[in-house]
């Protein structure tokens, strides 16, 4: 993209160029940013699909693929890097899901030789304890926002799921489960992640994992969803330049309070919900909220967001601020 003036003293942008880069994947998401480049995810379980893989902002045309063996194959969603450890965390799109992470045998070579690892929460096998159905009344909660517990980490033994998928491995050696990992980010205090549709509204789990030593960590239940019209179903989330949380709704349908809108909302320090855009096209007649908000991120300078609507409308918005300082 490049700056240029329409009118006097108001900048714009314009794309000046756009490429593909990489072909032959299957069912891509989330993604994110490893040593400069952008990994992209192949959420899915088919044979010889699962992977990660890495592309390059100079990329200027279709490339030899750049396949992470290291990182293991499963329906991974997204992904965020530790510069300080070396470690890449992992969520995973799947109603069983593990919370991975690999760590590098050397920190500064993320893509390198390594382990895989799963997040054990001993005496809590699943983050999502509840048995109603999505689109039903939501439920008590059985923990409340700012649950912590303490959390150690076990190797995945095939990392390749050559014989069963490495969330199945994890399970058997005690790792706890998550219903739909999706978003992922960090700031100083930790990683964030999302359980986009867990929770006793189905509407969402925010969850901070804290590192304390190499092998083990501390989490945080966040903020679990009880009312869909204060948030509902966050997927790609992103720390704002500011350290606000950001999130990215996308609704499945308008039941359990669900509101008929997708919204990208703000999460504070105090865990206090606020709205920030709201896309006006909805589905009503199919009763469900109209295309999703994804793929949110902050140019380097932190002045312009970026943010993708998905299909039927299969756009991307760029918006500036006036931002909050930090």
């Amino acid at each position: 993209a490049k700056d240029f003036e329409s009118t006097p003293g108001k900048a714009c942008t314009a794309i000046i160029s756009s490429n593909a880069v990489l072909a032959g994947t299957d069912k891509n998401c989330a993604g994110g940013v490893v040593d400069g480049g952008w990994v992209t995810c192949e959420e899915s379980s088919q044979p010889g699909h699962g992977y990660a893989f890495m592309t390059r902002p100079e990329d200027a045309q279709l490339t030899a693929p750049r396949r992470i063996e290291s990182w293991g194959r499963f329906q991974r969603e997204a992904v965020v890097h530790d510069p300080k450890t070396g470690c890449v965390y992992m969520t995973e799109d799947h109603p069983e899901a593990a919370f991975y992470r690999f760590v590098p045998d050397t920190p500064s070579e993320p893509f390198g030789k390594g382990r895989m690892e799963a997040l054990v929460v001993d005496g809590v096998p699943h983050t999502h304890p509840y048995t109603h159905g999505q689109g039903s009344s939501p439920v008590a909660p059985r923990w409340a926002n700012k649950q912590t517990w303490s959390a150690r980490w076990v190797p995945v033994p095939d990392p390749s799921a050559a014989e069963e998928p490495c969330r199945v491995q994890a399970a058997r050696l005690g790792a706890t489960s998550f219903h739909r990992t999706e978003g992922i980010t960090m700031d100083p205090s930790g990683v964030w992640f999302v359980a986009s549709t867990a929770g006793c509204s189905h509407g969402g789990q925010i969850f901070r994992y804290t590192p304390k030593t190499a092998k083990t960590g501390q989490l945080t239940l966040e903020y679990e969803v009880q009312d869909r019209t204060i948030l509902s179903s966050p997927d790609n989330i992103v720390m704002s330049p500011w350290g606000e949380l950001m999130l990215a709704e996308d609704n499945y349908e308008t039941g359990g309070g669900a509101v008929t809108h997708q919204f990208l909302r703000l999460m504070n320090a105090k865990g206090e919900i606020a709205d920030f855009a709201r896309n006006n096209e909805s589905r009503r007649r199919k009763s469900a909220p109209g295309s999703e908000f994804t793929g949110i991120c902050f140019s380097p300078d932190g002045r312009t967001l970026f943010v993708n609507l998905q299909t039927p409308t299969q756009i991307t918005v760029a918006i500036t601020g006036p931002w909050p300082t930090a």
